[in-house]
């Protein structure tokens, strides 16, 4: 199946979109609580946001790519999730709630956009494998989630100089040395898969 471009391409798009979305969302619940000063419970809400918002728009986006085609929701996922970690980066030293909001909005948003189109358009670019390509869909995420928190965790580790020391004990000023980064290499994965999701074309099925 690897050997059809179409599959391989969107398999990456959703491996890599999981692994910058999983990455991220290790380190934003340890930022609301060293930078931001949230306690666990303030953050939870924030993050519950973000999932009622890709449960609220998941189902019609679903259905309008169903009738329009799946290419522009997959770049729209790119660069919308790429949109929330511009955010993050750039005021990460001064993210005010709304800002905050906004951040987590734009992953729900985001991924509401990858969970119906782009995993429908796995399937369609499969040919005659399309069976094997739901299980392969449930590898991409479990494999890109995995790699996505390692990726984060080691990269963040690093920048910051804080090996050995306990995320929640970092001081500010450190933590944010290893999280600006982080969160821009986010950035960078997650634009990536909006211009693979513009490359490549449509199957003719799907309209």
């Amino acid at each position: 199946m690897f050997r059809n471009l179409g599959f391989t391409s969107v398999f990456l798009c959703l491996l890599l979109v999981n692994s910058a979305f999983m990455g991220a969302l290790y380190l934003i619940p340890f930022y609301g609580e060293v930078v931001l000063g949230k306690s666990s419970l303030e953050i939870g809400y924030f993050l519950l946001i973000s999932a009622l918002i890709t449960a609220a728009v998941g189902m019609p986006i679903a259905k309008m790519s169903d009738r329009m085609g799946r290419r522009w929701f997959c770049v729209g996922a790119g660069v919308v999730v790429t949109a929330a970690f511009v955010i993050y980066g750039v005021f990460a030293d001064r993210l005010s709630d709304p800002l905050f909001l906004a951040a987590v909005a734009l992953q729900g948003i985001g991924w509401g956009f990858v969970g119906g189109p782009m995993a429908s358009r796995l399937v369609e670019h499969a040919g005659d494998e399309r069976d094997m390509a739901s299980s392969l869909m449930n590898e991409a995420y479990y494999i890109g989630g995995a790699l996505g928190t390692a990726f984060a965790a080691m990269l963040f580790t690093v920048l910051s100089g804080a090996e050995g020391v306990d995320i929640p004990l970092i001081p500010s000023g450190m933590f944010l040395d290893g999280f600006v980064p982080t969160m821009a290499a986010c950035g960078i994965i997650s634009a990536a898969v909006a211009v693979m999701s513009f490359l490549l074309r449509d199957d003719d099925r799907s309209g």
